[in-house]
């Protein structure tokens, strides 16, 4: 298979990391966060790509402070 080449995923759900409507971390965390730096630091790629995405769930202007508190 010459040239082709691996690209590793890690997806997490978002429910290990916050609650529904809130931008607090869970406090379970780290433990997460320590399956993300394992899977790094064993596929050690070039390129790190971090997404998220939110849902329109809600009260828009909530939603929109939610949004904001978020990015403090």
């Amino acid at each position: 298979m010459k040239g082709d080449f691996l690209v590793p995923r890690l997806i997490l759900d978002s429910s290990l990391l916050f609650d529904q409507g809130s931008a607090n971390l869970k406090p379970g965390i780290l433990a997460e966060f320590k399956t993300v730096a394992d899977f790094i630091r064993f596929h050690q790629p070039s390129k790190l790509i971090i997404e998220g995405h939110t849902d329109s769930d809600g009260d828009k202007d909530y939603n929109s402070v939610l949004e904001s508190c978020a990015r403090c």
